[in-house]
C-alpha cells in the first residue's frame, strides 16, 4: 500500500499465467497496477452481480479513512486474498469490468470459452452407418438454432461438435436488450464458425453494462459477405468496434451500422474492414440515431473516418 494526497492504494502485480495463448503471452512482464479500496468495492459488486452466492466477500469497510499502519496490513493481506478468490473463479479474466480493473489488454485466450467443436466426437453412427460431422452440420443448418442447441446438440458427443461446425451457421443473428445474458453462450458459437460465417446481424444493448464479458482471442471474419451493427449503448459500441477490427473478409459486400452512438473507433474499424474488401464492398449504411443521453458529437477524427 501507499499514501498520497488521492488517498490510500493499494498496489498488486499483475502477471499473464505460463502458457497463455500457446505460450506467447506467458512472456509478458507483469505490471503493477493501483486501486484504492472504494474501486475494489466498485469490481466487488461487479463480481457479486456475476458470480452471485460463490462470489468473495471484501475484508469491510470502515466509517473514516484509517491511516495506520498495521490497520492498512491487514486490509491489504484481505484484499490480496480476495483477488486470488476472484481468480480461482476467473483464471483467465473474461468479465470486462475485471479486465479493466485488472489492466489487462490481451485477447482473452479462445480456448476455455469455445466449449466444444470441431470433429470431437468423431463421425455420427446411426442406422449401421456412419455420417461426418460436416455433413450432419450442414443438415443442421436447415433446423430452428434454438432446437439445435438446445436439444440435438445433447445426444451425443458427435452431434454436439455438428451444432458448433462452421457448417451448421452460416449466418447467426443475436437481437437482445438483455445482452450480458446472451453474449457469453452467443462467443461460445461464434468463435468456432467465424471463419466460415457469411452473414452476421449484432442488435445489442445492455441493462447491466458491467457484467459484459471480452471477446475471445483468435477471432477472425475471412468469409463474411453481410454485416449489420447495431450497438444501443457504450458497450455495446466498444463491442462493436472491437469486433469490426476482426473482419478480415475480401468478400464483403454490405455493412451497416445504426446506433445512437457512433465513435471514432467503430468507424475506424468499418475503414479496416473496407480496405480489407479490395475494393468488393457495395453498400455501406451509417445510420446515426442520437438520443437525448447520447447527444451527437462529431469532432475532427470522426469527421475524417467518415
Amino acid at each position: 500500500h501507499s499514501l498520497t494526497d488521492g488517498g490510500v492504494g493499494f498496489e498488486f502485480c499483475v502477471t499473464p499465467p505460463a502458457g497463455a495463448s500457446g505460450g506467447a503471452v506467458g512472456n509478458v512482464p507483469g505490471q503493477i497496477i493501483r486501486r484504492t479500496f472504494e474501486e475494489f468495492q466498485e469490481i466487488a459488486t461487479v463480481i457479486g452481480q456475476r458470480h452471485r452466492s460463490i462470489a468473495p466477500t471484501l475484508p469491510p469497510s470502515t466509517f473514516f479513512e484509517h491511516t495506520d499502519e498495521t490497520f492498512l496490513a491487514e486490509r491489504a493481506a484481505g484484499l490480496e486474498a480476495y483477488l486470488a478468490a476472484v481468480l480461482v473463479l476467473e483464471p483467465l479474466p473474461k468479465t470486462r469490468a475485471l479486465r479493466r480493473f485488472l489492466g489487462i489488454s490481451q485477447p482473452l485466450d479462445a480456448g476455455p470459452i469455445l466449449g466444444g467443436g470441431g470433429d470431437v466426437g468423431g463421425p455420427l453412427v446411426a442406422l449401421g452407418r456412419r455420417f461426418p460431422v460436416g455433413m450432419v452440420a450442414a443438415i443442421l443448418a436447415y433446423q430452428e438454432p434454438m432446437w439445435v442447441l438446445r436439444t440435438s446438440s445433447a445426444v451425443c458427443r458427435a452431434m454436439h461438435a455438428a451444432s458448433r461446425n462452421p457448417r451448421c451457421w452460416p449466418s447467426l443473428r443475436l437481437v437482445t436488450s438483455h445482452a450480458e445474458r446472451w453474449l457469453e453462450g452467443f462467443l461460445s458459437l461464434l468463435a468456432p464458425t467465424c471463419g466460415q460465417l457469411q452473414e452476421l446481424t449484432l442488435d445489442i444493448a445492455f441493462e447491466n453494462p458491467r457484467l459484459a464479458v471480452a471477446l475471445p482471442g483468435g477471432l477472425l471474419f475471412h468469409c463474411l459477405r453481410q454485416l449489420i451493427i447495431r450497438p444501443r449503448d457504450f458497450e455495446a459500441l466498444s463491442l462493436a468496434a472491437e469486433l469490426l477490427e476482426c473482419v478480415e473478409s475480401p468478400a464483403l459486400r454490405k455493412v451497416e451500422l445504426e446506433g445512437p452512438v457512433l465513435s471514432e473507433a467503430l468507424l475506424s474499424g468499418l475503414c479496416n474492414a473496407a480496405l480489407a474488401a479490395s475494393g468488393g464492398l457495395q453498400t455501406v449504411k451509417l445510420l446515426w440515431t442520437p438520443q437525448t443521453q447520447c447527444p451527437m458529437f462529431l469532432d475532427e477524427s470522426i469527421a475524417l473516418c467518415l
